[in-house]
Parts: structure tokens; C-alpha cells; sequence
């Protein structure tokens, strides 16, 4: 049954019940370091399970589970719905024969590495940590992208976006802790968020990623302010945390913005020419705020200023020749900065030259988001170079797939319900065609190319409705699939003995544990004997540093209290997964 949201957040640190009275370093003492703060709320040991309709694929109301519950640590099988491959027409012909055309299939190619799931996230990251655990560091994930819920109470039509503190952060620890353990070594992570909830986020993901590993926030101006509410200020930022996966990470530095990034931002902003040269006006005098200053308060060219000017006289004069002061009609002079002066300067972390697209715009497509391309474009020139893989699994319209595809990025997105279909594929298709002339397709002269394969989650084990395994799948893809789920993957250099069931390994610590999964079909009865179980047992324990034994079975088996091993355990499945999910 699901469980009520009651109680609070809070923020435990070290000594918090504790006051703190100053003493010498001699009479302090060393007191050793002291554990990070920590959040805590209602349910933070459980898990949340977000149940999504199968039609339209919103999320229903969310609820309380174990965190060892399989409905949300099962590994779902992928299963390939369709291939998209842009193919290069020949050279020649007219303009309407060249570029590329689109191929779509049903087969798989192995040639295309970027894919789109269509599904729970939190089923699909558990999937794709399946897929990469075994894979050499370099080829995991180089930078996440995400721009989850902000939890602002408000319900969007493909999003539930209105969920209590506790359910926001737990949903949120979820899929960070799986997010992590995808990185590289030397990966990142950005996670943009609204004021909301970014403080909370702040302390969450110090606790996930380490609050050493935290790099910078990014504060970006996503819109004008131009209508304030009456009992607040208008909000136009949001914010954008940036973890890295470890001190390997080592970020790409990015310097001053280009034009074509910002030319309808300088134009609004009145850029003025000067001897063909483009600048902006800065001040050079001081004004009420700053206050008079009696020393830089004299005359030049007949003006003095009523609270004197921002430099001396010899810097005032030496701009004045080198043509960089401009005087207006009225005599008063300002500062010319060439625009040419900030190339190669690096970027700080306000962004304020990328905004959204006016939604009344002729330039904005249908399925697009309200986040920029130039806004991915920067996170992942900080983050990446060409052939690295990147990863958003809150794909919303496919801002980052787009992108990553038009710099030339591998790329995993993953979204729910109808939105892959509605969004995203449409608007991929017009980047691998080369037909998308928007958002960076200019600046990275992006003409089209690629392919991408579009998966969708399998179905569970369970069948719940039955109360059984979902015997469809097959035994043997349940036993691998359950098998997975339990967080016991195959190891390569295990020889298991003859007619042995599916068997995996989990580290804990410095030694591992062993799992074996062997069920028996709907009409099949046959136990599993005391030889054949121990002969598993001694095959598992000699293997390694294995320090214990699970078997899960639906089958019985011919084994006693007391002559089964301490370090050996039989769980009845599908008994005991239900027994989970009923508490």
C-alpha cells in the first residue's frame, strides 16, 4: 500500500545539536574531519515507485517501496523498434538530389551507436547500468545532461511536475545514484534546476558525487523581466549545477562568446561602430551610488562631474587619444569597449547572451523546448570532444540528442510515453536529413548525417495480475533478466558445471557474492536435488574470493536445516517478490 507524506525536511551536520564555544588551537584540540551535511526526509531509505500509465505515459501517483523492491531495480530488456540512417545521395544533380535521404528499418545495424528508449527513466538507467558495468571506462558516459521536474506545482501534459519535497528528492537521489555510476572517470554531470528546489539539490548532490567533486554552478538568464508579479520578483534565471565524476576530470576551457551566438543580443543591447569596429558603452564617471570622491573630481575638455571621475586624469586623457572615449551632444563622455578586446577572455559563469525562443517566433518549431541548442552546445564544448558519449534521460523535446549529434557527440536519450514519437524523433529526423537549419546547425555547419536506433523497454518478469513470472518472455530470459535485477552480473572467467542455471557475482567489499537463478516452467515440477545444489554451491565457492551463495528458485529442493551451509541461501521466487511488494 502506498504510504502517506508526513514530516519535514532538515539539514543534519556535524555536532548540530552542539554549540560552539571559541578556544585557543591548544585548548581545541584536532577534532579530526567532520562528515559532510547531510539532508534528510520523510522515506529517504525507501525507494519511490512512479508508475506510468501505459497510455499517454504520464506518471500516476507515486509511492513508498523498498529499495531492493524489483519493481524498481529491474533491468528491462531492450527492444529495437525501429533504425533511422541518414545516406548520402551522390554528388551532382540538382540541389533537390543532393544532401542525404532517410532510411528507416526495422533491422538492427550494428554500425549506429546513438539510441533513444522510450520508458521509465529509472527502468532504463537500471538497464543501461547493466550494459556498461562490464565495459572498459573509456567507453561510459562522458557527460550527463539533465533538466528533470522542477517540482514548481505545476502539471504539465507529459510530466508530473507536481510532486512533495521528499518524493522530488527521492525520485532524484534514484536516478543520480545510477547516473553516477555510468560516468568515466574523468566525466561530468550538469543537472539544471529553478530556485525552487536548487538548494536542496545542492546538498543532494554533495552526498551523491561529493562535495569535492562539485566544479560551479551556472546561473543562466533564460528570459526578459519585464512582467513582475505583484508578491514577488519576477524569476528569469535558472540554475545549472556541474559535478565531475572525479579529479580525473579535467573541463575543455571555453573563452568569449561567438557573434553568431550573440548578434541579436548585441543588437538589442545598442552595440554602436566606430572606424568599423563594434563597441559598447561603459561608464567613466562616478555616479550617486558610488558617491563622490574629492580626488577624481577635476576637469576635462570643460566637464567636470558632480561626483568626479572613475580614473585619473593621465588614464582619462591616454583612452581620449587612443579614440576610446566617445562624447555625446550634450558633452559627456563614455567609455568605448571594443568588442574585439574580449576574444579569448574565458566565461564566467552568468550566462546572459542565450535565451529561449519567443514562443510567438516564425523560427520556432512545433516540437521544440524551452531550452536553446546553444545553451547543450556550450555544456558540452565545457565538457566533451567529438566521439565522447553523452546522456540526458529527461529527453523532454531532444534538445541534447539534437545537439549532440550536429557536434558530432555518441548520445543515449531516454523519455516516457508519447513524447518519443511527438518530440523527439520528428525533430531528429530533420537533423540527420539535414533539413534542421536551426538553433547551432550554422555555427557547427551541420548539414546532416548519422542515425540513431529507437528502443523501447521490454516487459517485466512479473506478471502481476497472475501472480507469477511473466512466462512469455521465455525461462531462460526471465532467469538472466532476474538474475540481473538482483544486481549479479556474469563474470567471463567463471566455468559454471554442466547444466548450471544462469549464475552472476556481486563486489561487496573485498570479496563478492554469488547468485544463481533456476526456475521451472508453468508444467515442469522437477526439484532441484541435493547434489545438484551443492555441486552449484562448491562450483560458486571455489571460484575467486566468493564469500557467499543466493539461489532463487521456484522449484523445491531436496535440502534440509541442517545440512545446508551457513553461507548459502535459497529465496522462493516469485513468493518472495510479492511478499516485497505486499509490505
Amino acid at each position: 500500500m502506498a504510504k502517506r507524506y508526513t514530516g519535514s525536511l532538515s539539514l543534519g551536520w556535524f555536532n548540530k545539536q552542539k554549540s560552539i564555544l571559541a578556544q585557543t588551537e591548544e585548548a581545541a584540540g584536532a577534532n579530526g574531519d567532520a562528515p559532510a551535511p547531510r539532508l534528510n526526509w520523510i522515506n529517504k531509505e525507501e525507494a519511490l515507485f512512479y508508475e506510468i500509465a501505459a497510455e499517454g505515459g504520464k506518471g500516476l501517483s507515486p509511492y513508498w517501496v523498498d529499495r531492493s523492491d524489483i519493481r524498481v531495480k529491474e533491468a528491462r530488456p531492450l527492444v529495437l523498434e525501429k533504425t533511422f540512417k541518414a545516406v548520402e545521395r551522390p554528388k551532382g544533380g540538382s540541389a533537390r538530389e543532393s544532401g542525404y535521404e532517410l532510411v528507416e528499418s526495422e533491422e538492427d545495424d550494428s554500425t549506429i551507436e546513438n539510441i533513444l528508449i522510450r520508458g521509465d527513466n529509472l527502468l532504463a538507467l537500471n538497464t543501461l547500468k547493466k550494459l556498461f558495468e562490464n565495459r572498459p571506462g573509456e567507453e561510459k558516459v562522458k557527460c550527463i545532461y539533465i533538466d528533470p521536474p522542477y517540482n514548481t506545482g505545476a502539471a504539465f501534459e507529459f510530466y508530473e511536475d507536481n510532486l512533495a519535497h521528499s518524493e522530488w528528492l527521492t525520485l532524484m537521489r534514484d536516478r543520480l545514484v545510477i547516473l553516477r555510476d555510468l560516468l568515466r572517470q574523468d566525466g561530468f554531470i550538469f543537472v539544471q534546476i529553478d530556485n525552487k528546489e536548487v538548494f536542496r539539490l545542492k546538498v543532494l548532490m554533495d552526498e551523491v558525487f561529493g562535495e569535492d567533486n562539485f566544479i560551479n554552478d551556472i546561473i543562466w538568464k533564460r528570459r526578459g523581466g519585464s512582467a513582475n508579479p505583484s508578491n514577488r520578483l519576477n524569476n528569469v534565471t535558472d540554475f545549472i549545477l556541474w559535478y565531475r565524476a572525479s579529479e580525473l576530470s579535467r573541463p575543455e576551457p571555453i573563452y568569449s562568446i561567438r557573434d553568431d551566438h550573440t548578434q541579436l543580443y548585441i543588437k538589442e543591447r545598442f552595440v554602436h561602430e566606430f572606424e568599423g569596429k563594434r563597441w559598447m558603452p561603459a561608464p567613466v564617471e562616478r555616479n550617486a551610488k558610488l558617491g563622490l570622491r574629492g580626488n577624481m573630481r577635476y576637469t576635462y575638455k570643460g566637464y567636470t562631474p558632480e561626483f568626479g571621475w572613475m580614473m585619473k586624469r593621465e588614464k582619462l586623457k591616454g583612452l581620449d587619444e587612443a579614440s576610446r572615449l566617445h562624447w555625446n551632444e550634450h558633452g559627456r563622455p563614455v567609455r568605448r569597449v571594443f568588442l574585439e578586446d574580449y576574444e579569448g577572455q574565458p566565461i564566467t559563469n552568468l550566462w546572459t547572451d542565450i535565451f529561449v525562443i519567443n514562443p510567438m517566433s516564425k523560427e520556432r518549431l512545433e516540437f521544440d523546448g524551452q531550452k536553446p541548442e546553444a545553451l547543450i552546445e556550450r555544456v558540452l564544448a565545457l565538457s566533451t570532444e567529438e566521439g565522447d558519449l553523452v546522456l540526458d534521460c529527461f529527453g523532454g523535446a531532444g534538445t541534447t540528442l539534437a545537439v549532440a549529434q550536429k557536434m558530432n557527440r555518441r548520445w543515449i536519450g531516454v523519455e516516457v510515453g508519447r513524447h518519443s514519437e511527438t518530440h523527439i524523433i520528428p525533430r531528429l529526423k530533420r537533423v540527420l536529413s539535414g533539413e534542421d537549419r536551426t538553433g547551432i546547425s550554422g555555427p557547427a555547419n551541420r548539414a546532416g548525417g548519422g542515425g540513431f536506433k529507437y528502443y523501447s523497454l521490454g516487459e517485466s518478469v512479473i506478471d502481476h495480475a497472475a501472480r507469477d513470472f511473466n512466462w512469455a518472455m521465455g525461462r531462460e530470459s526471465i532467469e538472466r533478466s532476474l538474475l540481473s535485477s538482483y544486481d549479479f552480473a556474469p563474470d567471463p572467467a567463471f566455468s559454471p558445471p554442466p547444466r548450471a542455471p544462469a549464475t552472476g557475482f556481486q563486489r561487496v567489499g573485498h570479496s563478492r557474492m554469488a547468485g544463481v537463478v533456476s526456475l521451472a516452467g508453468p508444467e515442469e515440477h522437477e526439484p532441484i536435488s541435493y547434489d545438484e545444489l551443492m555441486g552449484w554451491y562448491r562450483a560458486l565457492k571455489a571460484f575467486k574470493d566468493t564469500r557467499s551463495v543466493t539461489v532463487f528458485t521456484n522449484r523445491g529442493v531436496e535440502l534440509t536445516y541442517d545440512s545446508r551451509p551457513e553461507d548459502l541461501e535459497v529465496i522462493k521466487v516469485p513468493h518472495a517478490i510479492f511478499a516485497e511488494l505486499e509490505k
